[in-house]
């Protein structure tokens, strides 16, 4: 990534430290450097994050699958079944209209804090903007984390109240290198039930 020369105040040290939490979350530098982040794990985030998105794409064409293959469902399931599939392909369109756009955002942030600074630097203005920019991404990331929170208590929910069964998968390998010459390993999966009670 290309770096430029900048004078920092603390709108960029917030852009900066909110892109690199953006950064360890999602894999997308938005700043206009390297946000301090090794080489090493720059491309090694570069490698994976298209190995998660061909994933994310195979699970999110597993679910639009699932309305022709899963019929024997409860009305939980048809709810998820029809929720999950559309919020997901919503929400990951974001995630692509983002890495499509990522130099337009970049260059805005820049605007934003540094090129409007030069222009017109108002102190209480900018202490204002921070409060705000504050305020509103704790709001977004209190509302992601209650999604997460309250989809955990409702399985678990279902799970206690229900008397709905777990179950765990347990994989592990067996060596079968005295067996065959080409030395295969083989991922043999035991699934263990309990009720909930």
């Amino acid at each position: 990534m290309e770096s430029r020369e900048y004078r920092k105040n603390k709108t960029t040290e917030l852009f900066h430290n909110l892109d690199k939490v953006i950064y360890v979350f999602s894999g997308m530098n938005f700043w206009i450097d390297d946000n301090d982040i090794p080489k090493l794990v720059f491309n090694a985030y570069k490698r994976i994050s298209k190995v998660i998105n061909v994933a994310i794409v195979l699970f999110m064409m597993a679910e639009i699958g699932s309305f022709f293959t899963q019929n024997n469902l409860t009305e939980k399931q048809k709810h998820d079944r029809v929720f999950m599939p559309f919020s997901h392909i919503i929400l990951y369109s974001f995630t692509l209209s983002l890495s499509h756009h990522k130099e337009t955002v970049t260059e805005i942030l820049f605007t934003l804090a540094v090129c409007l600074k030069e222009d017109f630097n108002d102190e209480e203005t900018e202490r204002v903007m921070l409060k705000r920019i504050r305020i509103y991404v704790s709001a977004f990331v209190v509302i992601c984390l209650n999604a997460l929170v309250f989809y955990g208590i409702e399985g678990l929910a279902q799970v206690l109240f229900s008397g709905k069964r777990i179950y765990y998968i347990l994989l592990t390998n067996i060596n079968t290198s005295n067996l065959s010459s080409d030395k295969k390993i083989v991922y043999r999966s035991y699934v263990f039930q309990t009720n909930a009670t």
